[in-house]
């Protein structure tokens, strides 16, 4: 075998790194979603009851919404920070959101406005307006602590140190887990006390985050390389977030698709139910343009990351086909979530349309990433206008056609994903195809 021959084979990325990477980042996304079911139950035992956890989901609701411009920040930063130069200017449009997103929050807390908001624009009735004013309030400086912590993550995902940033999270969740009871059994109990629940574990993971990540920080290679103009860090950070703010409206869409289908009282809540799960695994998929990012393919024969989003896809397929365990389904559906048991054929339905979501979300996720190493965020706007172009379109076909509400949910994620890869996909071949006839042509003009 030939020198060159051996230095690409050593340089090929092997299947045991990529799950070594990606497997804390999906466990990651997964443990995330535990934190609110958790801190929940200190809200719902304050006065109000069950209304301050209704309170405190409206709450949060409005933070994700705020929060929009800063969905694109870890992709923004695993791209542009990875030299001293780049870090440095990363880490100023991070901090720049973070206090226009936390002064925007104390501006909805100002009363005239929040009542506005609260009472007449999303028409919450008094019992439920107060605990959730009272959770923005208290929630701006654990919402800016989620994002202050993104340049740290940033480089422990570029260094490929995922399990230490999974490390941060986890131990959050615990400490979070093992205060809940406690807060209870001491009656600290009500939004405020809620919100410390979240808040106090939240500043051990950004510390933690900081100083996994630092010595790494300082030895990010300093090359002779031209500043990136922060408008353009901006810009590119502003479509990304735009184009997650598309996947966010899309699920607004297809929810009220949902509840127009028969019998909403009945299927809407096995729909929830089972999305919930699905949600999660979701999340972790998406991880997948980290995977992209930090594992780019070499040359254009490499298809290891296409291959292991394939692999990743169908795995966590068979995790959802593991809710058709009558055990698991009876245990989770019926006694958990209080599901009736004679809904539980159409729980089983709903499980094995949903098995495919989780390949087509690797697919779509892959692509992303593939966009975000090109820099052509552009590009991934369009993927996402298309994604909601697509789901809208899927659920207003299945409604015409009457389609049970607990599928159309699965059947409009599966088609929007994979209309959104073909798009993608069809998008970089035509790009790569342009480029190349760009270069021949002044090839040939060079040597003419």
């Amino acid at each position: 075998m030939s020198t060159t021959a051996l230095t690409r084979l050593k340089s090929r990325v092997t299947y045991t790194q990529l799950f070594a990477y990606f497997i804390p980042l999906a466990f990651q996304a997964f443990s995330a979603s535990f934190n609110y079911p958790l801190v929940a139950m200190i809200a719902s035992r304050g006065p109000g009851g069950p209304l301050n956890h209704a309170g405190m989901a409206q709450a949060h609701a409005i933070m994700f919404f705020l929060g929009f411009g800063g969905f694109g920040l870890v992709t923004t930063g695993m791209v542009y920070g990875k030299t001293k130069k780049g870090f440095t200017q990363y880490f100023m449009v991070n901090a720049t959101i973070t206090a226009v997103i936390g002064l925007l929050q104390l501006i909805l807390c100002i009363p005239p406005l929040s009542h506005w908001l609260l009472a007449v624009a999303i028409g919450l009735p008094a019992s439920i307006e107060g605990p959730t004013y009272w959770v923005l309030l208290y929630s701006i400086p654990v919402n800016l602590l989620f994002i202050l912590r993104n340049p740290y993550q940033v480089v422990l995902y570029n260094n490929q140190e995922t399990g230490k940033a999974s490390f941060a999270t986890i131990l959050r969740i615990v400490i979070t887990m093992l205060f809940a009871p406690v807060f209870v059994m001491l009656n600290l109990v009500g939004p405020f006390w809620a919100t410390v629940c979240l808040t106090v574990p939240t500043i051990l993971e950004v510390f933690l985050s900081w100083r996994f990540s630092r010595s790494y920080i300082k030895n990010l290679p300093e090359q002779n390389e031209m500043v990136t103009p922060l408008r353009e860090i901006y810009s590119f950070n502003a479509i990304l977030s735009l184009g997650g703010g598309l996947i966010w409206l899309s699920q607004l869409i297809l929810g009220a698709f949902i509840v127009r289908a028969p019998e909403p009282e009945r299927i809407a809540p096995i729909y929830y139910v089972t999305a919930g799960v699905v949600n999660s695994l979701a999340a972790g998929a998406t991880r997948m343009q980290a995977v992209v990012l930090t594992f780019p393919p070499k040359n254009k024969s490499d298809h290891r990351t296409f291959k292991f989003a394939v692999i990743v896809g169908l795995m966590l397929g068979l995790f959802v086909l593991a809710l058709l365990i009558p055990g698991i389904a009876g245990w989770y559906f019926v006694e958990i979530q209080r599901l009736k048991a004679r809904d539980l054929p159409l729980v089983y339905q709903t499980v094995l349309f949903f098995m495919l979501c989780p390949l087509t979300v690797t697919l779509r996720s892959r692509l992303e990433g593939l966009i975000a190493y090109k820099k052509k965020p552009g590009l991934f706007l369009t993927g996402q206008f298309i994604y909601t172009v697509a789901i809208t379109g899927a659920g207003w076909f299945m409604s015409l056609l009457q389609v049970s509400g607990n599928l159309i949910g699965p059947l409009g994620f599966i088609s929007a994903n994979l209309l959104t890869a073909i798009a993608l996909h069809g998008a970089l071949v035509s790009f790569k195809a342009l480029y190349t006839w760009k270069k021949r042509f002044l090839g040939f003009l060079i040597r003419k």
